[in-house]
């Protein structure tokens, strides 16, 4: 019997619907077409077969999605009611804290992933001039990657290593509900530039792109067969529609977002280079003129964030926000209040459904979508010149991080002096083998991939011209800060790290109290606090390190992912760098393109620092307040009170001790320094 009448019957007998029936039986008809030439009678069997298997294990992924997105919902579900025991609806800090959250979860998947290239990020990254670095020993690691010998044994390493990330990256990804199949051979993504496609026209980009693919190894995955020469047509004019759109073809106006994300990421895999030298010649072409090193970041950063978002919300994320937000405008109406604390609480549920909103926004990056490209590219230009000719001093101005060092050590119930003492040692510039120990270990190797923190902390944004945003981060380098941020940040978490590493020999109730406190912020409890005592710390100069990718060695995944959330997001108050809810408040409030949001951009231009800090150190001091005030039944403002001004007593001292320091001046006189 052809597969056409037996899916016919299915579909008469209502085991069926039409939908499914539209959808198999054009894959059905390609098969055929595919098999008829191998198995002749047989191909009719054959593809019925193979179509109604594929069918099954899309079933079993839609539903293995289904239950992801579920878990994910009652997890937000269960925090939710816990916060709301005193009556409220819901807590609008707590809905928040999950995005923040998953913000610092995706920042530590990719310190994880990065931290696998550390040798491709020590010698390829930007210089002063915002220029890759050995672009040529960068082709070698390119020409390993597709497996030709090219005799240099660093970049076959640097090649094995991307490999290997690529392979946890893909494995952690539909672990949490997508679906990137696993290929023998995978290269490297391709990137592409929406106006230089556009500009050159379908027949143009096909042709010039045609010659370069390796249609051996290109599969269709609605078949799971070669690619035919109609099906890749088809597929290379919807690609090229997607890219000249950004992405609008592939939308129905008024549709509900995007799709799921588990679902994504796939499409790259589609296109394959048959040589290392074609794929630069289109990245040269029509990707922007991106090196290799430029398309691994940007993989690394890109999954990073779906994988981050698919853990924390499930396998659709968008679909998750709209759950959330209209869980909490019901809960408001289903409250039973009447008059005008109904009304007042109606109220706070918008606001606080466009607040998660617009968090979402900024961790997808659609607030930073300008309104109008050409005017917010003009002021960018115009900030960007700005910083570059009015930061040179900057170095001058950080003291105060000495003492928000010192203060957020002290918090968190770590020794504020030795952070600042370790700060010292890896500032001298004889200790190049302490730096290239922290790189591989803790934070540097996300400065390392790109330049951005320095930036934000003085201007509260992302640079958009490509050649004003080189001349800014050349500025910042030369003046010290982004080796000052660099350095302070990976001495802080150095300093945690090794501050775990010697109370492994504590129970969790013999520890600091303030450290406790730091652990269970971060989901690290009693019994987790024993798990990670219990693995078998590094040596590194005589000394037991336990480093988060220590644990994950030891295969607990879970705990290294939020012991590195814990050393990410501690760093960002120590050396203040804005979290997503001080981004959010940035950038969705100023919106991107539109004459007031340029203007008022530009106004408080060099005012990224202090929002941060207000925002942050603010926000932290008035939540610890009103929680420790609740746990000992005194006022809240005695711990707020006593929080600011400590923290205002060590900013001022800090700005007056150690910007002066002999290790300090080495190091900027030093090549390392200059490079930084």
């Amino acid at each position: 019997m052809s597969f056409g009448t037996c899916l016919t019957d299915l579909r008469a007998k209502g085991q069926i619907s039409d939908a499914m029936f539209e959808k198999l039986n054009p894959v059905y008809e390609e098969l055929v077409e595919q098999y008829r030439p191998r198995f002749g009678e047989a191909a009719e069997a054959r593809a019925t077969r193979d179509v109604l298997d594929r069918a099954d294990f899309d079933l079993m992924h839609r539903k293995r999605q289904a239950l992801l997105t579920m878990k994910a919902q009652s997890s937000w579900l269960m925090d939710m009611r816990r916060a709301a025991g005193d009556g409220k609806p819901f807590d609008k800090t707590v809905a928040e804290e999950v995005l923040v959250r998953m913000d610092s979860h995706r920042r530590a998947i990719r310190q994880q992933a990065l931290q696998l290239n550390t040798d491709l990020l020590a010698k390829h990254r930007r210089n002063l001039l915002g220029e890759v670095r050995e672009k040529s020993d960068l082709q070698d690691v390119l020409a390993e990657v597709w497996g030709r010998d090219t005799g240099n044994l660093n970049a076959r390493e640097m090649a094995d290593s991307w490999r290997q990330t690529g392979e946890w990256l893909r494995s952690r990804f539909n672990a949490a509900g997508g679906r990137i199949a696993k290929l023998d051979r995978w290269n490297l993504p391709q990137t592409h530039s929406m106006r230089q496609v556009r500009d050159a026209g379908f027949e143009k980009w096909r042709d010039f792109l045609l010659p370069l693919l390796d249609r051996q190894r290109m599969v269709d995955f609605d078949t799971g067969q070669a690619m035919s020469d109609a099906k890749l047509e088809l597929m290379l004019r919807d690609m090229y529609e997607a890219i000249a759109t950004d992405g609008w073809s592939r939308n129905n106006p008024g549709g509900q977002g995007i799709g799921a994300t588990a679902n994504r990421r796939a499409d790259h895999r589609v296109l394959h280079f048959a040589e290392p030298e074609g794929w630069s010649a289109y990245a040269e072409t029509f990707g922007g003129g991106g090196t290799a090193f430029d398309a691994m970041m940007a993989h690394i950063e890109g999954m990073a964030r779906d994988i981050a978002a698919m853990e924390t919300m499930g396998p659709n994320p968008s679909a998750t926000l709209r759950w959330q937000q209209d869980w909490m405008r019901k809960s408001a109406a289903d409250a039973g209040l009447k008059g005008k604390v109904a009304d007042k609480a109606l109220d706070r549920a918008e606001a606080a459904a466009g607040s998660l909103g617009r968090m979402f926004d900024e961790y997808t990056g659609a607030n930073n979508r300008p309104e109008r490209r050409r005017l917010a590219m003009n002021f960018s230009m115009f900030r960007g010149w700005q910083t570059a000719a009015k930061l040179g001093g900057a170095m001058l101005s950080v003291g105060g991080d000495y003492g928000l060092m010192v203060q957020t050590a002290r918090f968190n119930g770590l020794s504020g002096t030795k952070a600042l003492a370790r700060y010292t040692g890896l500032l001298n510039p004889a200790n190049a083998a302490d730096r290239a120990q922290a790189a591989r270990t803790v934070l540097m190797a996300d400065q390392w991939a790109d330049g951005h923190a320095a930036q934000w902390r003085s201007l509260g944004e992302e640079i958009g011209h490509e050649g004003v945003n080189r001349l800014a981060s050349g500025v910042l380098r030369v003046s010290g800060l982004t080796a000052h941020t660099d350095i302070a940040r990976q001495a802080f978490g150095m300093e945690m790290a090794s501050h775990v590493t010697q109370m492994r020999d504590r129970s969790f109730d013999q520890l600091d109290p303030a450290f406790a406190k730091l652990l269970q912020r971060y989901d690290i409890g009693e019994k987790r606090w024993d798990a990670l005592r219990a693995v078998t710390p590094e040596q590194y100069k005589g000394t037991d390190w336990t480093y988060p990718q220590t644990v994950a060695a030891a295969g607990d995944h879970k705990l290294a992912d939020d012991y590195m959330r814990m050393i990410v997001s501690e760093a960002d108050y120590a050396v203040p760098v804005p979290d997503l809810r001080t981004r959010s408040f940035i950038n969705s409030n100023l919106q991107k393109g539109t004459w007031l949001g340029e203007i008022v951009r530009s106004a408080f231009l060099f005012k990224g620092f202090p929002l941060t800090v207000l925002n942050m150190h603010g926000r932290r001091m008035l939540e610890q307040g009103m929680n420790r005030a609740e746990a000992t039944g005194h006022l809240a403002g005695a711990f707020m009170v006593r929080y600011g001004l400590s923290m205002m007593a060590l900013t001022t001292l800090g700005a007056r001790a150690l910007p002066d320091t002999k290790d300090a001046q080495m190091f900027l006189q030093s090549e390392y320094g200059r490079q930084r």
